[in-house]
């Protein structure tokens, strides 16, 4: 694999790793008991991890919080529909990788 995706796998490892503290040292949310903006921002970065294949399920807080922002009825609406491109945005990525190596 090239350096330049390793490094981008890593820096989202430990992004989601700042995440994952902050939310468990926080309430509900990013910044309080009520989702904000930086919970929604956080939300649509944090599904990049579906696309390089980096478990949510590992990360228990965020992974926690996820489903909670998915309450929402309109995040939940883009999500399901950002499922339904995954499969294409993952074997783009894989190919990408592929080509790299």
């Amino acid at each position: 694999m090239n350096f330049q995706l390793e490094y981008a796998e890593e820096l989202m490892k430990k992004t989601i790793s700042s995440l994952e503290d902050i939310l468990i040292k926080s309430s509900p949310y990013i910044t309080g008991d009520h989702p904000t903006i930086a919970d929604i921002l956080v939300f649509f970065e944090v599904t990049d991890l579906f696309i390089v294949g980096i478990p949510l399920e590992n990360y228990k807080a965020t992974h926690a919080w996820f489903n909670k922002m998915l309450e929402i009825e309109a995040l939940a609406a883009i999500h399901n529909e950002y499922q339904k491109s995954l499969p294409k945005l993952m074997q783009m990525f894989q190919h990408v990788k592929a080509d790299d190596a």
